[in-house]
């Protein structure tokens, strides 16, 4: 019982481990806390530089490798949830429960559990050298608590449904951090998930880490090179909330190391 309490609060855990004990993000993405120093910062951000399997990294497509094992990634979302928007100072995310998550996905024939999810502005991964304006992490964790994040790209275009959600509460936020140092919440309710559980018939896999310190490993990647639209003002509104030192909270690109980049494509009669 002791070992399964400890997974549940793993990822709160990692988020402690990234503020200090005013709610600051002990870390940022420019200036004397940024990326290339990271290790430096706590004992337990060592893997930012001594890891030899970290993200994020450029996707070659032409690299990747075919791999007739993976299948679709299917998930089952529940439809309407309740969820806790954090601003963390380096990131907008939310919060789902730490216990039962909100739904499941099939992932190298584990269940993994969807517990929060969060935004980079701009995308961290980059696909041929492309660089999107925003992307967006699932995080998942299986009954031993080993991680897999789901990736997914934005281009500018209309407005996000999800997003869109979220705009009122993010400018409350706002006036929060504005009132307090540290960490600022809003209860969310009847959330509308439709839009996260779609079927995915093409994506890329790779083994890497956490992209924010402690840069943990390993986490089974998932990136979805199906772009999503949203609108210039919904991007710009997520970076205005964090912290002046984490606007573009995109961790530069790691190298691979050897690692092996694998692709499914369902056949195009399948695709959705």
């Amino acid at each position: 019982m002791a070992f399964r309490n400890a997974i549940v609060v793993f990822g709160a855990v990692v988020l402690f481990l990234a503020t200090t004990e005013a709610g600051k993000p002990l870390f940022s993405y420019v200036g004397m806390n940024g990326p290339e120093k990271w290790a430096s910062l706590s004992p337990n951000f060592s893997l930012c530089s001594n890891g030899k399997a970290q993200a994020p990294i450029n996707i070659v497509t032409s690299d990747a490798v075919v791999n007739e094992k993976l299948i679709p990634l299917n998930a089952g979302y529940q439809d309407e949830v309740d969820g806790i928007l954090t601003n963390y100072g380096f990131q907008i995310a939310i919060q789902f429960d730490k216990i039962k998550g909100i739904g499941d996905i099939s992932i190298g024939m584990r269940n993994f559990t969807l517990k929060s999810m969060h935004w980079h502005a701009p995308a961290e991964h980059t696909i041929d050298g492309i660089r999107y304006p925003l992307e967006g992490h699932l995080v998942h964790y299986d009954k031993d608590g080993k991680m897999s994040i789901v990736a997914f790209f934005y281009e500018y275009g209309h407005p996000d449904s999800f997003i869109k959600q979220l705009e009122k509460p993010l400018v409350e936020l706002k006036k929060q951090m504005k009132d307090m140092n540290g960490e600022a919440h809003f209860n969310l309710t009847a959330l509308q998930t439709r839009a996260l559980d779609k079927k995915v018939v093409k994506y890329f896999r790779y083994d890497g880490s956490s992209t924010t310190p402690p840069c943990t490993e390993p986490v089974i990647w998932n990136l979805v090179p199906k772009l999503r639209k949203v609108s210039e003002e919904q991007v710009a509104l997520m970076r205005d909330v964090v912290d002046m030192n984490c606007k573009e909270n995109a961790r530069p690109l790691q190298p691979l190391n050897g690692r092996k980049v694998e692709i499914f494509h369902a056949p195009k009669h399948h695709a959705v």
